[in-house]
Formats: structure tokens, sequence, C-alpha cells
């Protein structure tokens, strides 16, 4: 529980900061990501958590329409970063798959293949916007 507080906190402050001092793609990975954080919530708070041991098709569905908001943005988007970002959330989506296709997978494989990438999801945002913050800033020195 403790993990999960510490990374919403994060996913607060980093999501501050994109909007503060991020251009467009920043902001809308930001928007999707706390999105997605407050749709599991909330189907969290009707529904009890998954066990890992079955497939979770909630979490598989919201792991996919990420993956293409995602994908949308790194197409549409000058941004390095946001390709990383859906190269991530591809890993998380494939978690599911592969929890489909091998039966005997380990409980902690699956649960790392879905959750461990959002951690990751969070310092690229965080990194993301830095480089456009530093980026707009040397483009008005000059």
């Amino acid at each position: 529980m403790a993990r999960f507080l510490v990374q919403i906190c994060l996913l607060a402050l980093v999501s501050l900061f994109a909007w503060r001092r991020g251009g467009g793609p920043e902001k809308a990975a930001a928007v999707a990501l706390l999105a997605s954080l407050a749709i599991d919530q909330t189907y969290h708070a009707l529904v009890a958590a998954p066990l890992y041991r079955q497939l979770d098709l909630w979490h598989m569905s919201l792991d996919i329409a990420m993956l293409a908001v995602m994908v949308g943005l790194a197409l549409r988007a000058p941004r390095v970063w946001l390709l990383w970002m859906a190269s991530l959330q591809t890993i998380s989506a494939l978690g599911h798959v592969l929890h489909v296709i091998e039966l005997a997978m380990p409980v902690v494989v699956y649960w790392a293949m879905i959750t461990a990438p959002s951690w990751l999801q969070i310092l690229l945002l965080a990194a993301g916007t830095y480089l456009n913050d530093q980026r707009r800033l040397v483009r008005q020195l000059t």
C-alpha cells in the first residue's frame, strides 16, 4: 500500500510539473496517466483487487486503451521519450498476452510485467518535460 501511495504522489508531482512546464504532448501524457489511474481506482472501489493468478480482463483492456493513446501521441509529437513511453506500455499490454499463452507463468512475473512499466513511465514523463522545458528556454535565449 505504501508503494502505491508513493507512486500516486510521484505521479501527481510529475503531472503538475508537466502541466506547468511541458508542451502539449507532455500535458496529454500526464492527463492519460492520471485518467488511467482514476479509472482503475474507480473500478477497484467497485470490484475486488485482481489476484494475478488468472487473466485480468479489466487491466488488459485498460492497458490496450493506454497503448492506443501512447502510440497515438508518439506518432503525432516529435518527442523521442514518447516512443519509449509507448514501448513500456507495449510491455504492459504484452504481459496479458503472455499470460494467456503461457499458463504456467509465475504470478510475480505477470504482476511485474503489468505494473513495473508504470514507474518508468512516470520517470519518462518527468525527463521529457524537463528536456522540453530546457529546449524552450534555449529557444527563448536565441
